[in-house]
């Protein structure tokens, strides 16, 4: 849930004040940080300019919608199923609400030839990638802990 306007006169929304998505991730720190960047970025002198206002409640309402739609993925991917919340999880609808226009502009094969070689470029990455157990143990292992 996030407000329809987070900035209101001179009083500007920020973190859970701002919206609420769930408690059992950080993306409320996460939101909490770029709410006070973003105002910062704009932040007024003595006046307080209804397009600035706008531009960051619209940006920040756009945030929340996007860390939205990560922890839906996030709950929606898991492969667990022990338990009722699972399981409803598991039923989360994925879609996007529309597709992007310039994909309009392209004739069809040509789509498909770009989503090809998308495709391709993220299954080469995914290839290249360690396995997790993999990259901590070059990368973060802790050193001098006996067992």
């Amino acid at each position: 849930m996030v407000r329809r306007q987070i900035w209101s006169r001179n009083c500007v929304a920020v973190g859970l004040s701002a919206g609420f998505l769930e408690p059992l991730e950080s993306t409320a720190i996460h939101l909490i940080q770029s709410g006070i960047s973003r105002l910062l970025s704009l932040f007024p002198d003595r006046g307080f300019d209804r397009a600035i206002i706008d531009e960051y409640s619209c940006n920040m309402r756009k945030e929340y919608e996007q860390v939205r739609d990560f922890l839906v993925l996030h709950y929606r991917s898991t492969e667990r199923r022990d338990t009722p919340f699972w399981r409803r999880c598991a039923g989360l609808p994925v879609l996007p609400w529309r597709h992007h226009p310039l994909a309009d502009e392209l004739p069809a094969q040509k789509l498909e030839e770009l989503l090809g070689s998308i495709r391709m470029l993220i299954h080469g990455a995914v290839d290249r990638i360690p396995a997790h157990e993999r990259f901590i143990a070059e990368h973060c292992a802790a050193r001098g802990v006996r067992g």
